[in-house]
């Protein structure tokens, strides 16, 4: 497994012919549409370069594109405030965000993503959506990459997890009550032969769980973390 990228573009701009944006995407997102190895603070920069691809594109998208980047845009905003700052980033709130969500979710025509946008982003008297709004936890399939969120709200409680990359380090943020409390990283950085391994995810009604490994020369290391 590589180390997440710190760029996109460097070589150049997304296509905008569906079939040849589809195998971009292919490299970027795993079948779920969440980025196999890009940065977190890149998924946003992601989101708005296919938001100007769609605006200057003329032909339609083929639905299974149109699901993949509704898992980008579903992971990215799980990894976000509700300013719409990434988490485990301490970028600025770019003033975009807003507006390119809201276009998204009425692109995508899809009323979960319609309504987490108005809960953040919505005007006074903005119709309110009867869809329920899509889970807030997440946890990779296999990777140690995880959401451990219990609402949308601003002072809800939140672990965010990623550690993707080779070393000892984890990229963790955990929030209570509106308040950061720790992260963005922890650990030691030390080196590991094979990378971190994912060994489980579980969300319920009563708690969110996830638990990862990585062998060190000292030892096995197991981490978990459960809100």
């Amino acid at each position: 497994m590589d180390a997440p990228s710190p760029t996109i573009f460097s070589a150049a701009p997304l296509p905008s012919h569906p079939a040849e944006l589809a195998k971009v995407l292919g490299k970027l997102l795993d079948d779920r549409g969440v980025p196999r190895r890009l940065s977190v603070e890149q998924w946003w920069p992601l989101v708005v370069e296919l938001d100007r691809v769609r605006i200057l594109g003329r032909d339609p998208w083929p639905e299974e594109l149109r699901e993949q980047i509704r898992g980008l845009i579903l992971a990215t905003i799980r990894f976000s405030r509700p300013d719409g700052a990434g988490i485990l980033t301490s970028e600025p709130v770019p003033k975009e965000r807003a507006a390119v969500f809201r276009r998204w979710a009425e692109a995508l025509d899809d009323p979960a993503l319609g309504r987490v946008s108005r809960w953040w982003f919505g005007r006074r008297g903005a119709r309110l959506e009867h869809a329920p709004p899509p889970l807030p936890s997440f946890g990779a399939s296999d990777r140690p990459l995880a959401m451990l969120r219990a609402d949308w709200t601003a002072q809800g409680d939140f672990v965010a997890i990623d550690h993707r990359h080779r070393g000892a380090r984890t990229a963790v943020e955990l929030q209570a009550h509106g308040r950061t409390l720790l992260g963005p990283s922890w650990g030691l950085e030390e080196g590991t032969r094979p990378a971190p391994r994912r060994l489980l995810y579980s969300s319920g009604a009563m708690a969110d769980w996830a638990e990862w490994s990585f062998r060190q020369d000292s030892g096995q290391v197991t981490r978990t973390a459960v809100l």
